[in-house]
């Protein structure tokens, strides 16, 4: 009888669309649902009525929503630190500041205390912290239930005091909505007057414990499993890492750079001897690197084998003391294999090649890079890279272009400070450490000028300047993660803690199409 399977909210809605007078469109706010449904849930069984072809969107308008903002969106599923922070003060009769900061992060922890001993409703004695009422007042749980309204209706309470306290912690913000509104397609036209017939009855989705005691089951119709294609407006998340990515290579196409790529196979050419790095380096031992025996790579194009073949050549001259740099070698070429396929152990040969085959300066690129190494514990791992090459190039103009770059990336950094370092293919060679309005720093990256043996082996008549990022150790710094560890520490790769990181919070400038 129905060829199409709809679930009971999307049946309320179907039937609600059919109630409309006219053909214009309407929201769902203004569509009359006789059930319980909620925003979230309308808007749901919307999307997907809109798949199954039944109704069709159109923009009707602009509107001001009310929306939570990142913060706020912890704080509505987790509670306010608030509520977190006393209900373990009742449980334990009082707190270390070790113990309080163990529970919520520093910033949140001092704002708490600060507000509790405003209101009296702590003391503080010998380094532990007591309660001193039963209740909080009701202005916080007020603000734990606008948070939760604002998240079920996307409107605000202006008349409503918690409402400004809202917008001063930041928790929740105005935006200008598209508003779409909504009608029936024809097909959606017939299958809703199938609904107003008075023999049909609704199809059960699962079996309740009274249906089973009183036999009810038996005259039930029940609606069969239904596989659609997803909604027409995608309700469910993208995975975290590819929002993540998305939003550094926003960042650093508005910054400037464009993006490149390259295979996870190399030869051992451009993974290593390309940026001078001596035979008896540890990154060259079976320890470190993952050599691909008995396999050869498709061949490039002749005008790129060509540049490579006298890349190559150069290359040999400089490793023999005998280049153009003025470098005494490393003596001779004896253990050093160009075609060798090896698995790419770090992502400075994306961009290193692009030095080969560019025509003009200067060249500001950037890649996304795999790698892989030799070792059991963290066997792969993704890293960004970043390369410019110009004839202005020089210690200053690279820390200015370090900072460019990272403020991109980190807006709400209020410095960005690099210290020295070393690295064997890179002269000078600097760590890259950000800055936060708590005046806490934390190393996120290096970076450096590359050696001079390899600018002049690639053929670049200026010095090129190379900076590099770990994936996971960028995400750890931008995302606000209140359960997160201690940033300094060590984490899986497989597990990079992106759970409060929202691609709708992208900074302005990031948010340009490129």
């Amino acid at each position: 009888m129905h060829e199409i399977v709809l679930s009971d909210n999307e049946i309320q809605i179907l039937q609600a669309l059919a109630k409309m007078p006219g053909e214009a469109p309407v929201s769902i706010e203004d569509l009359h649902i006789d059930g319980q449904l909620s925003y979230a849930q309308g808007l749901s069984a919307m999307g997907y009525l809109c798949a199954k072809g039944l109704a069709e969107s159109s923009e009707i308008g602009i509107e001001q929503k009310c929306v939570l903002k990142k913060l706020g969106q912890v704080y509505e599923m987790e509670g306010l630190p608030e509520q977190r922070l006393w209900q373990r003060l009742h449980a334990t009769s009082s707190l270390t500041f070790q113990e309080v900061n163990d529970l919520l992060p520093p910033s949140e922890a001092r704002f708490t205390i600060g507000l509790f001993q405003r209101s009296g409703l702590i003391a503080i004695s010998q380094g532990r912290i007591t309660a001193q009422k039963q209740d909080l007042p009701a202005s916080i749980d007020n603000l734990q239930r606008y948070l939760s309204y604002v998240k079920e209706t996307a409107s605000g309470e202006p008349e409503n005091p918690a409402e400004a306290e809202a917008l001063k912690r930041q928790l929740v913000e105005y935006k200008p909505i598209k508003v779409l509104g909504y009608r029936l397609t024809r097909l959606g036209q017939r299958q809703a007057n199938l609904y107003t017939k008075a023999e049909f009855q609704p199809m059960v989705g699962s079996v309740t414990r009274e249906m089973l005691l009183s036999g009810a089951w038996r005259e039930k119709q029940f609606r069969p499993l239904s596989v659609v294609a997803p909604p027409e407006i995608r309700l469910e998340l993208q995975h975290p890492l590819p929002r993540f990515i998305t939003y550094l290579r926003r960042s650093l196409a508005c910054a400037g750079f464009r993006e490149v790529a390259g295979p996870i196979l190399e030869t051992e050419f451009w993974n290593l001897n390309v940026l001078f790095m001596q035979k008896y380096h540890p990154v060259r031992s079976p320890r470190h690197l993952l050599t691909i025996e008995g396999v050869s790579l498709p061949a490039d194009s002749s005008e790129i084998e060509a540049r490579t073949q006298a890349c190559q050549e150069r290359f040999a001259r400089e490793y023999q003391g005998l280049g153009t740099s003025g470098s005494r070698g490393w003596g001779n070429l004896d253990g050093f294999d160009n075609e060798r396929v090896v698995m790419r152990s770090h992502s400075t040969p994306v961009t290193v090649r692009q030095l080969a085959y560019a025509q003009d300066l200067p060249v500001r690129v950037f890649g996304f890079s795999r790698c892989c190494r030799a070792r059991p514990e963290r066997p792969e791992f993704l890293q960004m890279d970043v390369l410019v090459a110009d004839t202005a190039i020089n210690v200053s103009t690279l820390v200015g272009t370090i900072k460019h770059i990272c403020l991109a990336i980190f807006p709400d950094a209020i410095d960005i400070r690099v210290r020295a370092a070393y690295f064997p293919f890179a002269e000078i060679s600097v760590d890259i450490l950000i800055v936060f309005p708590d005046k806490s720093s934390f190393q996120i990256g290096s970076a450096g000028l590359l050696r001079p043996e390899s600018v002049a082996a690639l053929g670049v008549p200026a010095l090129v300047g190379i900076i590099g990022f770990n994936v996971s150790r960028l995400a750890r710094f931008l995302v606000h993660n209140p359960k997160a560890p201690d940033p300094r520490k060590p984490i899986d790769p497989n597990s990079i803690g992106f759970d409060a990181f929202d691609e709708t919070e992208i900074p302005i400038h990031a948010q340009h199409r490129f």
